[in-house]
């Protein structure tokens, strides 16, 4: 359960941070750009399947591994 704009995110280690805060992708495939919003001092709260609850950087989404083929090394790949 993420505090994001969209029900639905879909993200893929493709996805590249939005261009400027408040962008949102109304594709299909909307993906990370989704739930990168800077809700909360350069953060999201999310809730987690363990139960735990914590606010993460916009960085770190791209460290969570959100499926099995989410490649989370792209993080060191990415130009903010």
């Amino acid at each position: 359960m993420l505090d994001s704009c969209f029900w639905l995110a879909r993200p893929l280690d493709t996805d590249r941070p939005p261009e400027e805060d408040g962008t949102f992708d109304r594709s299909a495939g909307g993906g990370l750009n989704r739930v990168c919003h800077d809700r909360h001092n350069g953060g999201i709260n999310i809730a987690f399947m363990d139960l735990s609850a914590r606010q993460v950087d916009l960085k770190q989404l791209w460290q969570l591994k959100w499926h099995r083929q989410f490649d989370t090394s792209v993080y060191d790949k990415m130009v903010w």
